[in-house]
């Protein structure tokens, strides 16, 4: 168990409900109720399990006594990886919803900042292929340059052309 967890099952102890948790800690009411809900399972738990390695630290037996220091051990590290497990899913989790938001505030940013002078504009994304559209404008009668921007008038009639086949199935 850490301090965090501590924390946690102490004011559960002490009156607080899930949600007062949750405010006073700034955390997820999910995280406080996994730790409020593994308490009570290691209550339910652990008194049998103490009374068994008590048991098995007494017996006579020494294969016995070494069993039970094995069980010992491989609970307290048990213990010791579910808490470390626990502190990496709630780091994870931060630096999750942590890149979201600096995401957020670049793009807030480069909103705000002003253009330099002379700053070229972003190429907008096209929804045709330049070289399909002039091969389709050609055979078709309409006069295109090879290079450069292809007149609007051109696109607009080869856009009316790719939807005209689509029309027609749907009819």
């Amino acid at each position: 168990m850490n301090a965090y967890d501590a924390v946690v099952r102490s004011m559960h102890r002490d009156g607080y409900t899930p949600d007062q948790i949750s405010a006073k800690l700034d955390v997820s009411t999910d995280e406080v109720a996994e730790i409020i809900d593994s308490t009570e399972q290691d209550a339910e738990a652990m008194p049998e399990v103490a009374a068994l390695l008590a048991w098995a630290a007494a017996h006579d037996d020494p294969k016995v006594r070494a069993d039970g220091e094995k069980a010992a051990a491989v609970l307290t590290a048990l213990r010791e990886r579910r808490t470390v497990d626990a502190e990496l899913e709630r780091i994870s989790s931060e630096e999750s919803q942590l890149e979201e938001r600096l995401a957020e505030l670049r793009a807030r940013k480069n909103t705000l900042r002003p253009q330099p002078a002379g700053a070229k504009r972003k190429r907008q994304e096209r929804d045709y292929d330049p070289s399909t559209v002039r091969a389709w404008a050609r055979e078709n009668g309409h006069a295109v340059p090879a290079r450069g921007q292809i007149p609007k008038k051109v696109l607009d009639a080869w856009r009316q052309s790719q939807r005209a086949p689509q029309l027609a199935a749907v009819s």
